[in-house]
């Protein structure tokens, strides 16, 4: 089995047990920009980048500040599914250190990842029994053989790993 077909199939196997995997862009994903007004609505002032989470339902995620100078991440569809505070759980420059003490290269692909509580009973024990709902998820680049990590955003934990055979 090569990279791809290894991928398709993960993605596939995660579409099976998370619920709304399989809504790719589409009538609940608003435009980046549209994505951005409402962040704003939500208290962000400044911006600073816009990402797509694409570990589980597909959502942007808003990075920016608020008015009291917080960095927040914004999980947006048609409406806010969920915010936090950045300075609540580790970087993604720590997120990439505790990858790279498990053997990934520097250019990993690293996504700030929201998973709700219902989406949580049916993931693997490990992530449903974390007691935060926003994850680090790490993983390989597409030539290497697969590996991934999901790091607990609050602790830093390593609370799922998974590699190619």
């Amino acid at each position: 089995m090569n990279i791809r077909s290894s991928t398709l199939t993960l993605v596939l196997t995660l579409c099976l047990v998370i619920p709304g995997c399989g809504k790719m862009v589409g009538p609940k994903l608003l435009s980046e920009s549209d994505s951005i007004a409402l962040a704003k609505q939500a208290g962000l002032t400044q911006v600073t980048t816009v990402e797509m989470e694409t570990a589980g339902p597909v959502y942007r995620v808003v990075f920016g500040t608020d008015s009291s100078g917080i960095h927040k991440a914004v999980w947006v569809d048609d409406h806010i599914v969920f915010s936090v505070a950045l300075d609540e759980g580790v970087s993604r420059e720590k997120a990439l250190g505790i990858a790279r003490e498990k053997g990934f290269a520097r250019d990993a692909q690293v996504q700030l990842i929201y998973v709700s509580s219902s989406a949580k009973e049916n993931i693997h024990n490990e992530l449903r029994d974390a007691a935060g709902n926003v994850f680090w998820w790490v993983r390989s680049p597409e030539a290497e053989a697969y590996h991934q990590l999901f790091i607990d955003f609050n602790t830093g934990t390593v609370v799922y790993e998974q590699k190619a055979r």
